[in-house]
């Protein structure tokens, strides 16, 4: 049996950066982790575009303003890499967000309804008739009428009133 490799060149483990962010899309004051493996570092230097840095190998990091941010990370004084980061306002995005309900428009009486809430918020009230009552405060809720009839389902959240 004869047995034939191919052998390649290959580039110095020094020479390629081997760094992370565990979010490129986030909002204000949310944290990121930005983390390095990169072979043989001694040396870190982050630069987060907005004035501050940090030397740390590992950093958790978050962004006091809205807006792009380019992300430099430079090892060992001579190898760099770039990380591009997307700062959203929470009260912008809450403000733009559309809120909706996700459900069938037809049940029989007695069959339990899946009502699902679709978009972001942290709180939800959920009205399945005309008391004005709030019967479920979460994300989705299930319901069950017991008389056929046309029922207006309504959902608040704390931005929104559907």
């Amino acid at each position: 049996m004869i047995l034939f490799i191919y052998v390649l060149r290959s580039f110095a483990p020094e020479s390629i950066i081997e760094a992370d962010v565990s979010k490129t899309l986030v909002d204000v004051n949310e944290t990121i982790i930005f983390s390095d493996s990169t072979y043989n570092a001694e040396e870190w230097l982050w630069e987060f575009g907005d004035g501050n840095s940090s030397t740390e190998q590992n950093v958790r990091y978050q962004f006091q303003e809205s807006g792009k941010y380019k992300v430099r990370l430079t090892v060992n004084k001579k190898m760099e890499n770039t990380f591009f980061i997307t700062v959203n306002s929470k009260y912008h995005e809450k403000e733009n967000q559309m809120i909706s309900i996700h459900a069938p428009d037809v049940a029989f009486e007695g069959e339990l309804v899946l009502f699902e809430g679709v978009g972001n918020a942290e709180q939800w009230r959920w009205e399945f008739g005309k008391s004005g009552i709030v019967d479920a405060r979460s994300k989705s809720a299930v319901y069950s009428y017991s008389e056929p009839g046309t029922y207006k389902v309504q959902i608040n959240t704390e931005t929104t009133k559907y």
